[in-house]
């Protein structure tokens, strides 16, 4: 229940430095959409959210978007995710699947919330750039459960043979 608490805790600060980066960063490179706004002629905010639907369409919503801040922006949404889901796999690990003195694993929840962070940012990435197929999307969610179940015969502790075991 500690190391649930820990990252619920992880997980608030990081809602918090989200929500800064969000108010002080605009996801827009600047010069770019003054650029664009020049190109079309728009005057109204109506025709900037038509032109963006038509660049998400297109797949060319990279070309007025910074980078840099969408790449901050994800990094610390990613932290923030992860931490969560660290903490409610730990809560549940420990609720309904360990033994009352046995910890929850840690590593274990992390590695997943880490897949499935980037497994949700994948899908978002194909949606932005005009790729997201169903086949895409289905391809990059076996691909998450496929590396989850290799990690995971991969880091298996086998269990301990003792002699009392082996009744030598």
């Amino acid at each position: 229940m500690q190391k649930s608490l820990i990252s619920f805790t992880i997980f608030l600060f990081f809602v918090g430095l989200l929500y800064y980066v969000t108010i002080s960063l605009s996801p827009w490179d600047q010069q770019a959409v003054d650029r664009v706004i020049e190109q079309y002629n728009l005057t109204t905010g109506t025709e900037f959210t038509e032109l963006i639907d038509e660049l998400l369409e297109l797949g060319l919503i990279s070309e007025i978007l910074s980078l840099r801040n969408v790449a901050i922006w994800l990094t610390i949404a990613g932290a923030a995710f992860v931490s969560l889901f660290v903490s409610i796999h730990s809560f549940i690990d420990k609720l309904f699947i360990r033994k009352f003195y046995e910890e929850p694993n840690i590593y274990k929840a992390l590695r997943r919330g880490v897949i499935f962070y980037l497994i949700i940012t994948a899908i978002l990435g194909l949606r932005l750039f005009a790729g997201l197929v169903w086949y895409n999307a289905l391809s990059i969610l076996v691909l998450g459960i496929g590396v989850e179940l290799i990690l995971e015969h991969f880091f298996r502790s086998e269990p301990s043979v003792t002699k009392e075991d082996t009744n030598l």
